[in-house]
C-alpha cells in the first residue's frame, strides 16, 4: 500500500492542501509525504527505507491521539477518523493500512519493552465482521502482542494469557462488532446488508491450543481464535466432548464438500468421454473420405490404368493360386497365381533384369528361361 500511495520519484512541489486539513488515511498519508518530500538531497535513501518512512508518517497522525479528548461518540456512530479513512481509497488499501497500523503498534510496544525492560500486552480485535456471523466469541479472533521471552521462559503463564484474551473477546470483542454493525445501519454511504441471524452460515472457529504459535518466525505477535463462552473454565471431559463435537461437524462438512467435488469430477469425466467419442467418429469419417479420395485420385492416373489392364483382378484367382514353391536356393519363391499371365513373360526382363523371378506356377516361366527375349513395359507417361 505504501508504494501505491507514496511517490516513487522526488516531488517538485508540495500539495495545495494545508497541514491542518490533512486527515489520516491512504490519501492523507500521500498528501503528508508530498508536504515532507522525499529527501531530494539524498537520492535513493527514501526508496531504500520506504517502510520506515511510511511508519513515521503513520506516527505523525498518531501522536497525541490517546489524550486529544475525542473519544466519546454515540453508540451507533463511527469515529470521524473512520470516515476520513475511506475517502478516495480502495478496500484493499484500507485493509493494508490497518495491518500496517497494527504492526506499528506492536513495534512500539516491542521497542518500549526492549528499551526499558518492561512487559506489554496488546490485544486488538477488528470491529468488522463477515456476513453470516453472530456476536459470539467463536466467530472472532484477536491480534495479540506479548514479549516472546515471557512466553518461552514461563510456559505456566500460557493459561493466564489465554484466559485474558478469551475474556477480552467475550466481553469486549463481541460488543465491538455489535457497535460497528449498528453504525453501518445509520451512517450514510454504508448501504450494506449483513446476515446476523440466529442460525449463522459461517462455521465457528476450530479448537485451538492455549498459546498459538507466533505469526512468523522470530515474531512476538500472535493470533488467538475465539472459543465459546466458558470454554477455558470447563473441565477436561467437557472440553474433550466439545472438541469431538466440533471435529464431527468439521468432518461432516468436509464429507459434503468431497461428495460435491466427486459429482463435479464425474460430470467432467462424462463430458470428456463424450468429447473423445465425437472426435473418434469425426476421425473415422475423415479417414473414410480421405481413403476414397485417394483411390479416386490414383485410379485417374494413366499409369494406374495401364497397370490395372496388364494384371488380372484378384477376384479371378483361385484358392490354389497362392501355393508357394521352393526356389533353387531353398528359399520360398515368390507367390504367383496359377493362371496364364503372358504379361509376365513379356515384361519380366524389364521388371527385374538382374534378379530373375522364380516363377514356377502353372503356365508361367521364369525370366531366366527366356534370356534372349527383349520386351518393354507399357509407357508410364
Amino acid at each position: 500500500m505504501s508504494r501505491q500511495n507514496y511517490p516513487n520519484t522526488p516531488l517538485q512541489s508540495a500539495a495545495s492542501t494545508s497541514w491542518s486539513d490533512i486527515k489520516f488515511g491512504p490519501s492523507g498519508l500521500y498528501t503528508l509525504r508530498q508536504h515532507i518530500g522525499t529527501l531530494e538531497h539524498a537520492r535513493g535513501i527514501y526508496l531504500q527505507h520506504q517502510d520506515r518512512f511510511f511508519a513515521s508518517d503513520i506516527a505523525w497522525f498518531a501522536s497525541g491521539c490517546h489524550k486529544d479528548g475525542r473519544h466519546q461518540v454515540p453508540s451507533d456512530h463511527f469515529y470521524p477518523d473512520y470516515l476520513h479513512n475511506g475517502d478516495g481509497s480502495t478496500l484493499g488499501q484500507r485493509n493494508e493500512l490497518r495491518s500496517s497500523t497494527r504492526e506499528l503498534l506492536f513495534d512500539l510496544a516491542t521497542l518500549s519493552d526492549h528499551s526499558f525492560a518492561g512487559s506489554t500486552l496488546v490485544v486488538q480485535v477488528d470491529g468488522t465482521s463477515a456476513s453470516g456471523t453472530r456476536y459470539i466469541p467463536e466467530h472472532l479472533k484477536a491480534h495479540v502482542y506479548l514479549p516472546q521471552a515471557i512466553t518461552t521462559e514461563n510456559p505456566e503463564c500460557h493459561s493466564t494469557i489465554a484466559h485474558i484474551v478469551q475474556l477480552f473477546l467475550e466481553s469486549i470483542g463481541t460488543k465491538t462488532v455489535a457497535r460497528w454493525h449498528s453504525a453501518t445501519k445509520v451512517t450514510p454511504g454504508f448501504n450494506w446488508s449483513f446476515n446476523y441471524s440466529s442460525e449463522p452460515t459461517r462455521r465457528a472457529n476450530p479448537s485451538a491450543p492455549l498459546m498459538p504459535p507466533p505469526t512468523a518466525w522470530g515474531a512476538s505477535s500472535y493470533v488467538f481464535l475465539g472459543q465459546p463462552h466458558g470454554y477455558l473454565s470447563m473441565d477436561s471431559d467437557s472440553c474433550a466432548h466439545m472438541n469431538c463435537e466440533q471435529k464431527l461437524v468439521d468432518l461432516q462438512q468436509a464429507l459434503e464438500d468431497s461428495e460435491m467435488r466427486s459429482r463435479e469430477l464425474t460430470c467432467e469425466v462424462d463430458h470428456l468421454q463424450l468429447k473423445i467419442a465425437e472426435l473418434s467418429m469425426s476421425n473415422l469419417r475423415f479417414g473414410a473420405d480421405d481413403t476414397t479420395s485417394r483411390r479416386k485420385n490414383v485410379s485417374s492416373l494413366p499409369q494406374y490404368s495401364q497397370l490395372h489392364s496388364a494384371f488380372p483382378s484378384p477376384t479371378k484367382m483361385s484358392p490354389e493360386a497362392f501355393t508357394p514353391s521352393p526356389s533353387k536356393s531353398g528359399r520360398i519363391a515368390s507367390v504367383v497365381p496359377k493362371m496364364e499371365i503372358p504379361h509376365i513373360q513379356r515384361f519380366g526382363s524389364k521388371l527385374a533384369p538382374n534378379h530373375p523371378l522364380p516363377l514356377h506356377a502353372k503356365g508361367c516361366r521364369s525370366v531366366a528361361s527366356v534370356p534372349n527375349q527383349q520386351h518393354s513395359l507399357p509407357s508410364m507417361t
